[in-house]
């Protein structure tokens, strides 16, 4: 089928599936027993990049999904990072560092790259959206991907026994691939 025109209803399959993907992943964690509670390192320094990463994601992707309707691999994405948005301020609603509450990092830097789409400043500035493109998108993404695993493995205590199963593995591989897949060239030039 060709990608030119494709309809509201295929649309929001494609945001679905991606948030149905990071459902799957997160049901995986959770029935395993996931937790970093025991990591402070993790909780005090990482937790304020990747929901900023996370929001930073979500706006990028739900601003390239309102102004380019054409490309499945966008709605996929903004479903994926969307499902981590809504988890991201769901697991941190009691949270606060300083005097900021967490969802509030997730919530600013999605607002930021959101607005930044909708905005006439990356159509005007090949470099604004090239830096919008990278750090939006692919450096996000693997920033994202990297903190989850490692955090899920120093909550395994690895030094106590490897306990991750080829469930988790598949998980981590598949998502992987999917952001591989999730990226496009930018259509600007």
């Amino acid at each position: 089928m060709s990608e030119d025109n494709i309809n509201r209803f295929d649309r929001l399959l494609s945001v679905l599936a991606g948030f149905f993907a990071v459902a799957t992943i997160t049901s995986v964690a959770i029935a395993v027993d996931a937790s970093t509670s025991e990591v402070p390192l993790y909780s005090n320094y990482a937790r304020p990049f990747t929901l900023a990463a996370a929001g930073i994601g979500t706006g990028h992707y739900l601003g390239k999904s309102i102004k380019n309707r054409q490309k499945y691999q966008t709605h996929f994405a903004l479903g994926f990072f969307f499902g981590i948005f809504i988890q991201s301020i769901y697991y941190t609603l009691d949270e606060v560092v300083g005097s900021i509450p967490y969802p509030a990092i997730v919530i600013i830097s999605a607002l930021f790259a959101l607005i930044m789409h909708i905005s006439p400043l990356l159509e005007h500035s090949r470099d604004m959206a090239s830096i919008m493109e990278i750090f939006g998108g692919w450096i996000t993404s693997i920033f994202l991907i990297y903190m989850s695993v490692t955090k899920f493995f120093l909550s395994l205590d690895p030094w106590n026994g490897f306990k991750i199963g080829y469930g988790i593995l598949s998980a981590v591989i598949l998502l992987i691939a999917f952001i591989i897949w999730a990226e496009e060239p930018d259509e600007r030039q």
